[in-house]
């Protein structure tokens, strides 16, 4: 098994990378680093990070299985506001709801709500149909935290930035361990990159306190303590769950917003590239248990790391 290889299943096998187990991925990538001999620096940032203390949802008095999918505590009352979690959230009502993927039978956790929330399996949706009487609890706190991304590469005046993020809802094998291990991958194939590349591995990429984005806040980060470098990049490339299927290169600013929400898009708009493989495939493991190495196809992984290191190797 190749090195970044064996880092795709260390960071899977740490589930769930928020909070401590966001820092003990950092630490794998960090001591991955420094076996293979490639100097990096850190960028650390505050934030805070909702944590769930309780979640219970019943029907007609009976316990049906969910989880907490908000930033704050309280009740929801009944079934009535019942939310696709694969809609974007300025699409959905800003009310106490149950949410649920539909393509993925599991809890899947796709959005995280401004107001009482939680997700149910497929199951647990019927249950909450039957049922003539539902109602839901969640505690939930928010919590200060630490993060860290990392900077690889030239961090003066870099021609090409690539960024992604280690950290994860669920163990998230696509999203994003997939990123992580195959933009390392076309680094140790092509160390040259590093003359003229800059990589951004971001933390705290899935949840901050941010509005209205809380995701995508290791991303803004850097780009409020290292802007210049990216308004004068000729080349910036998103690497974001790029597991399954054929992966593709996107520069529709639609889909680019929605995985790389950073400020100013509007009023200044940047060379940006999304590379991202079949989202339809992403979306029955979504945020959720599922999302493990076995659902990463060793094709799309080749894909990726090709494609980088082309993108980066063409001036």
């Amino acid at each position: 098994m190749s090195s970044t290889a064996t880092l795709l299943s260390d960071l899977v096998a740490l589930g769930e990378r928020q909070l401590d187990a966001e820092h003990a991925a950092a630490d794998l990538i960090g001591k991955f680093l420094k076996q293979e001999n490639v100097p990096f620096t850190t960028h650390e940032f505050s934030i805070q990070v909702p944590r769930t203390r309780s979640a219970v949802l019943t029907g007609d008095g009976k316990k049906i299985p969910c989880a907490a999918t908000c930033f704050v505590s309280g009740v929801i009352p009944d079934k009535e506001v019942i939310l696709s979690s694969a809609a974007p959230m300025a699409e959905s009502p800003n009310v106490p709801n149950i949410n649920v993927n539909p393509y993925c039978p599991v809890i899947s956790r796709g959005n995280c709500y401004r107001k009482p929330a939680v997700a149910v399996t497929h199951e647990g949706l019927a249950q909450v149909f039957a049922a003539k009487e539902v109602r839901g609890e969640v505690d939930v706190e928010m919590v200060d935290h630490t993060s860290r991304s990392f900077l690889i590469g030239n961090t003066v005046n870099p021609r090409v930035i690539v960024f992604n993020h280690y950290d994860s809802i669920g163990p998230g094998a696509n999203d994003n361990a997939s990123g992580v291990a195959t933009v390392f991958q076309a680094m140790l194939d092509h160390p040259e990159m590093l003359d003229h590349t800059l990589i951004v591995v971001a933390g705290a990429e899935e949840l901050s306190q941010d509005q209205p984005f809380y995701w995508g806040s290791g991303y803004r980060r850097f780009q409020d303590d290292y802007g210049p470098l990216m308004n004068a990049a000729k080349k910036i490339l998103v690497v974001d769950s790029v597991g399954s299927g054929t992966v593709q290169e996107l520069t529709d600013m639609r889909i680019i917003r929605r995985a790389f929400p950073i400020a100013g898009l509007d009023t200044n708009p940047l060379p940006i590239t999304l590379l991202t493989a079949d989202i339809g495939a992403l979306m029955t493991v979504y945020h959720s248990e599922l999302d493990l190495c076995d659902r990463v196809s060793d094709e799309s992984l080749r894909q990726t790391t090709e494609i980088t290191g082309r993108f980066c190797s063409e001036q």
